[in-house]
Parts: structure tokens; C-alpha cells; sequence
């Protein structure tokens, strides 16, 4: 029986493109799944791919903002399109920014460091309760 090398040819580059559009599903969906901040008594966890681990004394301000940085530009991380950024990334204001944002509504809870890695982190969750609830626990924790 004789194999139509084109035939074969397609159906392998369908095959590859497939399981590549797989695994960068994966690997967004899992990132999305670990942005989840975690406070605990020393500071504030983030595991997964673009991790954290920003102690109390390491904060040097925490706001709530109704609005994400404007130009806000993906230095290493994932941009869904406009919907969720997670990873490093900058804007024109804002240098060394982590972020932890699942949901473009707000409000953000964003928070100035001492550390020398990254500057800001911008944080929030899918509900706007989840996300102050997350803001006053963290406030609740810092020694003014």
C-alpha cells in the first residue's frame, strides 16, 4: 500500500499545530489557576509559573484603583487578550510590575515594595467582594 506523502505531510503539521495549541491551553489555564494570592502570616504567596512571596515589612503602600496602568505591556507573562495578565510586566509610569489581575473590571489592589525585583504588584479576583475582602485582609496585616 503506498503512503500520499502530501496527505501524510498535512495531516502531521495539523497534528503538531494541534497539540502545540494544547499545551499553550495548558500552560494558561494552569498559570490562571495559580495566580490565586494566598495571605499568610509572613506575607503574601503566589505559586505557579510567575510565583511570589512579598513579605509584610516589604510593602510600602497598598491602594485600592478602579483602573489598570495605562500602556500596561507584557515584559514576561500571559496577556489574554486584555481579560487577565499574570507575570512580569511594565508600563509608562510603572517599572518591575508583578501581576496577578484575572478580571479587567475592577477594583485592583495595588501595592508598593521594597523589593528590588519588581516595584508594584497589581492584584485582583473575578468579584469585586473577593477582591476588597483580599485587600482588607492584606491591610489588616501590614505594621504602620
Amino acid at each position: 500500500m503506498k503512503i500520499n506523502r502530501e496527505f501524510f505531510d498535512n495531516y502531521l503539521k495539523y497534528l503538531l499545530s494541534a497539540l502545540l495549541i494544547i499545551v499553550i491551553a495548558v500552560v494558561v489555564l494552569y498559570s490562571i489557576k495559580t495566580a490565586v494570592p494566598k495571605v499568610e502570616a509572613e506575607g503574601i504567596k503566589v505559586s505557579g509559573m510567575y510565583n511570589l512571596d512579598l513579605k509584610y515589612e516589604d510593602i510600602q503602600d497598598i491602594k485600592l484603583e478602579d483602573t489598570l496602568p495605562e500602556g500596561l505591556r507584557k515584559v514576561n507573562g500571559i496577556d489574554l487578550f486584555g481579560t487577565a495578565f499574570i507575570g512580569n510586566f511594565s508600563s509608562p509610569n510603572m517599572n518591575k510590575l508583578k501581576v496577578f489581575v484575572v478580571s479587567d473590571k475592577g477594583p485592583f489592589i495595588y501595592i508598593t515594595t521594597k523589593n528590588v525585583d519588581y516595584q508594584y504588584v497589581i492584584i485582583n479576583r473575578k468579584e469585586k467582594n473577593k477582591t476588597e475582602e483580599l485587600y482588607n485582609n492584606i491591610r489588616s496585616k501590614i505594621k504602620k
